[in-house]
């Protein structure tokens, strides 16, 4: 069990395995069970840790405090690593998960050895029609959660993101809309999608530490806005570009899939040859 008691916020999660660490930094609704899918591979190799992001699930934010923001959410991710009683951890992260690790990177690069991201999505990365499509349809979300409300949001994000729930290895577990899920996901519309379009990465400070930096786009989103991030950060970091399993939600659609490859990215010697 994770426990780690911040000022506005106790964070939750949980840990299991051998090995060396590897701390998952979710995307989305925020939730430490995001991991679940991918244990079954990782854990014999990692001690794989995972928390629910502070508002989410079992780190809701204390009375009065503030909206979290990207540096909030970095500075809390920097807690659990000390918490874990080291430095230098391995690190996967997806989606608004990748600008939270790669800000802890930036701000407290002793904490990690070496980090994979999957589709950051920053369209400050984006320029011209790229970005300008990219913003709207983030303004839009955003809109359409405020005057429809968390379901029409949901669908408007799948849409945005390219999500198709049939394709999915044919074991992964299907997303389950329960309750807590639908109030994780409206924290999130209401608080983190406002933080990651605030947000703008780093990628000066980040090319000092580009020798720790894997960067990922799915084999599957190659037309969307999120694979082009990725594209651009690693072009900005001059790394070459993993392709990865699925789409935006690999992780979750392809779990197994996903678990290899994060293993051989951690495992092999990694180049910074672009």
């Amino acid at each position: 069990m994770v426990q780690v008691s911040l000022d506005g916020c106790t964070l939750r999660g949980q840990t299991a395995g051998e090995g060396p660490v590897l701390v998952m930094v979710p995307g989305g609704a925020g939730q430490a069970s995001q991991a679940d899918p991918m244990r079954e591979i990782l854990e014999p190799r990692f001690t794989v840790v995972s928390y629910d992001r502070r508002g989410i699930s079992r780190s809701p934010l204390a009375p009065g405090a503030p909206s979290p923001t990207i540096q909030t959410h970095a500075d809390d991710l920097h807690s659990v690593i000390k918490t874990l009683g080291g430095d230098g951890v391995c690190l996967f992260a997806t989606s608004i998960g990748c600008l939270i690790a790669l800000d802890l990177l930036t701000r407290y690069p002793q904490d990690v050895a070496k980090l994979i991201v999957h589709e950051p999505p920053d369209t400050h990365l984006l320029s011209g029609a790229a970005r300008e499509e990219a913003d709207a349809g983030l303004v839009r979300l955003a809109q359409t959660f405020q005057t429809e409300g968390v379901g029409a949001a949901l669908r408007q994000l799948a849409a945005l993101l390219g999500l198709n729930p049939a394709e999915r290895e044919t074991d992964a577990p299907e997303l389950e809309v329960t309750p807590q899920f639908i109030q994780d996901l409206s924290f999130y519309f209401e608080h983190d999608l406002g933080a990651g379009r605030a947000y703008r990465l780093d990628t000066e400070a980040l090319r000092a530490h580009r020798d720790r930096v894997i960067v990922g786009a799915g084999e599957k989103s190659r037309t969307l806005w999120t694979h082009r991030c990725a594209q651009a950060l690693a072009q900005e970091l001059d790394l070459p570009l993993t392709l990865w399993p699925g789409g935006h939600n690999g992780p979750t659609a392809y779990p197994k899939a996903s678990a290899k490859t994060v293993i051989d990215g951690l495992s092999q010697p990694h180049s910074t040859e672009g």
